[in-house]
């Protein structure tokens, strides 16, 4: 015998054995019948694997991103209900009896041994031989996410904090990233669907001896519409041995249970019907929906992706539940076929004339009653034999597909089967955002960062298709999400949102492809505020985020996950409440229009205060970037970088970088994410030139004047960078300026002198720019224009350089198209290395003959509005709210519900109630005793709201009895208030 008989199931194990010596009928009979099965399993932890079967190595993977659900591990069960759930639940709406599996190993035969995993309490079985890879190398996960019983989550690709750390305590990605379709090559910090869960585990417990098996295993869900009816499993099976292992058969065995009735049918099929096609579905739907447990059941399908070798499945083998095998040589005999063994009766494991794969024409004859209803099905499905020499890797993969009718099934399966062609790529949902609530009186306010979302690209295409936000509020802790939007059939599809944002385009109405609704053009918003909450109730909210669609190729609109818990980045909880009573509040001033620390600017930052009890009371620095990079994309959604002003937020207490290289305030007005209870909000100006004119003159000899002539880049915006501010004082007698003389087409001549003694920086020493040099190619160029060719277009200009003598060798008389000009010109030098002009100013003169020039000594001054530089920062700091209870009012102290009456609708589940105290002051003490005078126990109320909850448990954790109870409220002054509530059936 291969599996280890726990002495709890000695007693159980003799009767099995009785039993089996009765006929087939009798047996049927004693079997449980689904009702019992479920009863007895379904109250262990959730997501969670037993205590006696624990080890610390271990850990589960939850594959939850779609309707089909799952909780893998990392021992070889890749899914058991008898171990934890869900168990292959499908759809998410259907109630928890809905699990169709009660078993499914990873089988890897060498030579008359199996390594597997199996845990089945039904046939006294329970064998690892996989096991977890040594914690001594390092478990691949954290150990900061568990489930309820303190056992780790394996790394899931959504949530760094699952991931296993460095030496240097960062976090990393221990299994591959997306591979790109044209190069195969891994893309870092790109994963394939919503939730890739990875683990890794060897053959190290085998009984027999390890024979140097590392199993690398992969498991995918998808949120995605077209994917979210079935999850991949893929593994990399390695020799980490230095001997050659021959005879090696690669499978899994499977318990699929539809609707517990032990009536389902089972089919084998290729799932493409061409020439040559090698069987690779496994399938099985109940054959009397009528009966059983279920209000809905389903078609659930295992279809094979990759096999060792390309071999494709060569063995298949279906049986009764009740012959389930629980030994090494039962479960070689079946999974390699093998006919010449003794270790099982044939005729309850071989079907039909081919000894290798069975006939699934016969599977409906296996009902007892005659019915042809099938049975109670388990199977193996295997490939082999090859061969591992010492470093291979073999690669096997299958999809556990769902559909609610056979075609339903059969298209999903084909969809999975056209993404394994592409390392299982799809057409992909934008990244949903981080969700953040803020909390206030009958509102709470919701703030998301645009930047994951908008910013993503479908993996397929490249292209950036974001076009907008839903955000769904629940207010049964993620039962449900709002109004319901159902099928034709009366199937809940989806749920009506409470708020829907969009890119304000030419994309609006329903999607032609799915009838999804893409908006009405309204424009992106970060911010929501619900106003219609009540006040001490508890509601969930989630983000998504969605795409266009193709309608050239027919790819639907697809929107990102929902979500199911708060502890996802896109869901949070929140409870409005009223300010406490007697508050004090001291906000942080003066925050609403900062003045800059250094340098000068025209622009305006200001911090908007969201939650005054987040606030920490730290010192902060806002910082900026000149040549900011920041993701953007064109009109056909090809991603590019735009150069731009970013900035910084610095926290100096802690010395943290919060945000970094963060796109300004743009038109949404509310891009910026929150942080530590605020946000930012740089609000820039346009840069342009707000003063232009003589700003000290001689006497009255001066009488002609300037004018400017703005020249724009490509797109014509308006140019003066606002960096700095010039002043041009005249000497006409000095040596002059050495300039560039220039074309409009950047061909130059020179140097030549303007008649101009200095131009000079005023403003900002901080950004020095030495004018009196050439500084043609850095930022600025001084130039006049020139007349090189009398046939050129250029024979409206003057003579070369300049002349203020009216009338003089410099004069044009065409002043009114092409006068002299002093022209201020902005460069950068693009990624080729090529120079770039983008944009000016020119001042022409205005030298008609009658003027008069400016003297010696006279000055010209420009002066441009400031925007943020890297010259420019603020600093600020926030208050930490000061909470004094004063004169509280507590005669309106409260409690509700009052009666409690157990199983009542505030209650979240059966298991767990709470009642809420309203209307208190911040800080108090919420005594609880019952009418005996014995204490319960002491709630320490804080913070700004008026409420405090309790989940009816005394202070050592134990639920308390029902009854009369009697609360004292007492404030730190002494102030005190007692009432009484009842809590009863």
């Amino acid at each position: 015998m291969k599996c280890k008989i726990r002495p709890d199931f000695l007693i159980l194990f003799m009767c099995l054995t009785l039993i089996s010596t009765a006929n087939s009928q009798s047996l049927f009979k004693a079997r449980d019948e689904g009702k019992q099965v479920y009863e007895r399993y379904k109250n262990r932890p959730q997501a969670a694997l037993n205590k006696p079967l624990s080890k610390r190595d271990r850990g589960v993977g939850i594959l939850d991103r779609g309707e089909l659900t799952n909780v893998t591990g990392n021992f070889g069960v890749l899914s058991n209900f008898h171990l934890f759930s869900p168990a292959f639940h499908w759809p998410s709406w259907a109630d928890d009896t809905h699990q169709y599996c009660f078993g499914m190993e990873l089988l890897v035969g060498v030579k008359g041994d199996v390594i597997t995993s199996i845990h089945d309490p039904n046939t006294v079985a329970e064998n690892f031989d996989w096991e977890a890879q040594d914690g001594s190398l390092g478990n691949l996960f954290s150990g900061n996410l568990t489930a309820s019983d303190g056992t780790p989550l394996l790394a899931g690709s959504d949530n760094m904090e699952s991931w296993p750390q460095n030496s240097q305590g960062k976090p990393f990605w221990p299994g591959q990233f997306r591979q790109d379709p044209q190069t195969g090559r891994q893309v870092p910090g790109e994963f394939v669907s919503e939730r890739d869960i990875y683990s890794e585990y060897t053959d190290q417990n085998n009984i027999n001896g390890s024979y140097g098996l590392k199993v690398r295993q992969t498991a995918y869900s998808f949120s995605r519409s077209y994917a979210r009816n079935f999850i991949i499993f893929d593994f990399q099976i390695i020799n980490t041995s230095s001997k050659t292992l021959d005879s090696v058969w690669i499978g899994y065995m499977t318990d699929f249970k539809v609707d517990f009735d032990a009536h389902d049918h089972i089919r084998f099929k290729a799932l493409e019907d061409k020439p040559g096609a090698k069987k690779d579905l496994v399938y099985l739907w109940d054959a009397d929906p009528n009966e059983g447990i279920w209000d809905i059941t389903g078609y659930i399908g295992l279809l094979s992706l990759f096999t060792p070798q390309n071999k494709g499945i060569t063995d298949f083998h279906y049986f009764d539940n009740i012959y389930e095998p629980s030994t090494n040589e039962q479960i070689w005999e079946i999974m390699s076929s093998d006919t010449s063994g003794n270790h099982i009766t044939r005729s309850n494991y071989f079907h039909g004339n081919n000894f290798r794969i069975d006939d699934d024409a016969l599977a409906d004859d296996m009902d007892p009653s005659g019915q042809k209803l099938g049975t109670d099905f388990v199977y193996i499905l295997s490939s082999g034999p090859a061969s591992l020499t010492p470093g291979d890797t073999v690669h096997s993969a299958f999809a556990v597909v769902m559909g609610a009718t056979d075609q339903e099934m059969f298209a999903n399966a084909q969809m999975v089967k056209n993404m394994s062609r592409n390392y299982y790529l799809g057409p992909n949902a934008p990244k949903p955002p981080a969700l953040q609530a803020f909390s206030g009186d009958r509102r709470i306010t919701l703030t998301w960062d645009g930047q994951t979302a908008e910013n993503s690209r479908d993996l397929l295409t490249g292209k950036m298709d974001f076009e907008g936000y839903k955000i769904y509020r629940s207010e049964d802790f993620g039962q449900s999400w709002g109004k319901q939007i159902t099928d034709e059939h009366g199937n809940i599809i989806g749920y009506v949102p409470v708020a829907q944002f969009d890119l304000d385009n030419t994309i609006s109405g329903k999607d032609p492809n799915s009838n999804f609704y893409l908006g009405n053009n309204s424009g992106l918003k970060h911010t929501f505020i619900d106003s219609t909450v009540n006040n001490g109730v508890e509601y969930w909210y989630a983000i998504t985020a969605y795409d266009r669609g193709d309608i050239a190729t027919g790819v639907p609109a697809l929107e990102s996950s929902r979500g199911i818990n708060p502890d996802e980045v896109n869901v949070v909880s929140a409870v409005p409440g009223a300010p406490a009573s007697g508050i004090d509040r001291t906000n942080s001033a003066n925050l609403d229009s900062l003045s800059p620390v250094s340098g000068i600017c025209d622009s305006r930052l200001s911090v908007q205060i969201l939650d005054p009890a987040q606030l920490t009371g730290h010192h902060y620095r806002v910082t900026f970037n000149d040549v900011g990079m920041v993701i953007t994309a064109d009109n056909q959604g090809v991603a590019d970088t735009a150069i731009t002003t970013t900035f910084n937020l610095i926290d100096l207490s802690t010395n943290d970088t919060l945000l970094f290289n963060h796109p300004l305030l743009n038109e949404s007005g509310d891009n910026i994410p929150a942080t530590r209870g605020f946000r930012i909000l740089p609000e820039d100006i346009e840069p342009e030139v707000k003063f232009m004119g003589w700003t000290l003159v001689h006497g009255d000899t001066c009488t002609f004047d300037w004018h400017r002539e703005v020249r724009g880049n490509e797109t014509g915006k308006p140019w003066m960078n606002g960096w700095d501010d010039f002043r041009i004082t005249f000497d006409q007698s000095g040596p002059g300026i050495p300039v560039k003389v220039s074309d409009e087409f950047g061909a130059t001549w020179g140097p030549e002198m303007i008649p101009v003694s200095r131009v000079e920086l005023i403003t900002d020493p901080s950004h020095p720019v030495d004018v009196t040099e050439n500084t043609w190619l850095i930022d600025y160029a001084f130039h006049g224009l020139s007349l090189p060719e009398p046939e050129s277009w250029f024979q409206f200009f003057g003579p070369m350089g300049w002349d203020l003598v009216p009338g003089g060798k410099g004069y044009n008389p065409n002043v009114e198209k092409w006068p002299d000009a002093l022209s201020f010109r902005n460069y950068f030098v693009d990624g080729s290395g090529d120079t770039v002009r983008v944009n000016g100013v020119d001042i022409r003169t205005q030298n008609r003959p009658g003027q008069l020039p400016p003297a010696d000594g006279d000055q010209y001054t420009i002066i441009s509005r400031k925007p943020f530089r890297s010259a420019v920062s603020y600093e600020f700091e926030t208050a930490v709210p000061n909470y004094s209870a004063g004169e509280a009012d507590l005669s309106r102290v409260s409690v509700v519900p009052n009666p409690y009456i157990v199983r009542a609708g505030w209650e979240r589940s059966q298991f767990e109630g709470r009642v809420q105290f309203t209307h208190l002051p911040s800080p108090c003490d919420i005594q609880i005793y019952t009418t005996a005078g014995d204490h319960v126990i002491t709630l320490k109320h804080e913070g700004p709201f008026d409420y405090e909850f309790w989940n009816l448990q005394n202070e050592s954790g134990i639920n308390v009895a029902y009854g009369l109870y009697v609360f004292i409220v007492k404030t730190p002054s002494g102030e005190k208030h007692t009432g009484k509530f009842v809590i009863i059936r």
